[in-house]
């Protein structure tokens, strides 16, 4: 069961509190299961003064759900959040285990930037480049990086103002090119039907150095810091860095359920 505050959130008083119920109650019937909570942090931050009477209930509800659990091995509870510091002291302490995910290291981040930039024809050298130069990213930074890398070429396609022409045997077509080039054409590229146009043009390491040049990791030196000393404090911490073994085809769930672990935070 994967869930997150929106698939449980209703307008109607009380029927948020029913919905948890429901769903802990359809794990245990289909024992053994497995209940996953992304963002955690949106219905179980720490209680304060100011939380309303409906957020005191749907916390309170959660907890007796888990402590009822608590005695049935049968149904497992993993968990996500990015601010587990600012969730509720006595919801930590219904998991038995906490997994700090940290930033990919270096070797990581080559694999990832191999894998989707490697077909395009950037080589080995340049990949080393790349993945010392996104130091501090996330994974998401990375298919970001990526993704916008990959759509360079057709953005200079719709940009493109010159063309030259190139013969086939039953038919010729038309390339982006130069205006400098000596059988340069000025076309423009809604005149020309898409089939007259060959476009074969790869990702260059330029497209990905500008496109670096405009992003940031979105994960903070702050955020890092908060994370690392929260991870410190907690007994039951446990780190598990995300490394290039741990990006092979095991699936991230099998990956967690062989470390025995119930809970993460990244």
């Amino acid at each position: 069961f994967i869930v997150s505050s929106s698939s449980l959130i209703s307008k109607y008083q009380g029927e948020f509190e029913q919905c948890i119920r429901v769903l802990f109650e359809v794990a245990q019937e289909m024992k053994p299961s497995v209940i996953f909570i992304d963002e955690l942090d949106s219905i179980g931050l720490s209680r304060n003064e100011t939380d309303s009477e409906c957020g005191r209930r749907i916390k309170t509800e959660i907890l007796i759900q888990m402590e009822a659990l608590m005695e049935n091995s049968g149904v497992f509870i993993i968990s996500a959040t990015n601010t587990p510091y600012s969730l509720d002291i006595a919801l930590l302490r219904r998991f038995d285990k906490l997994i700090y995910v940290t930033l990919p290291d270096k070797a990581t981040r080559y694999k990832m930037l191999k894998n989707r930039l490697g077909p395009e024809g950037i080589d080995e050298k340049n990949l080393e480049i790349l993945s010392t130069r996104t130091e501090g990213f996330a994974g998401s930074d990375i298919e970001k990086l990526c993704k916008e890398s990959l759509l360079k070429p057709i953005s200079r396609l719709q940009n493109a103002k010159y063309f030259r022409k190139v013969y086939r045997k039953n038919n010729d077509e038309v390339i982006p090119c130069e205006g400098s080039e000596s059988d340069a054409i000025e076309i423009d590229i809604e005149a020309i039907r898409p089939a007259k146009i060959e476009f074969c043009a790869k990702t260059s390491i330029e497209d990905v150095n500008e496109v670096l040049r405009s992003i940031k990791p979105i994960t903070s030196k702050k955020m890092i810091t908060e994370l690392d000393k929260f991870a410190s404090e907690v007994a039951t911490y446990r780190k598990a860095p995300v490394t290039s073994s741990t990006t092979s085809s095991m699936p991230w769930y099998q990956y967690l359920l062989s470390c025995g672990l119930d809970c993460m935070f990244h």
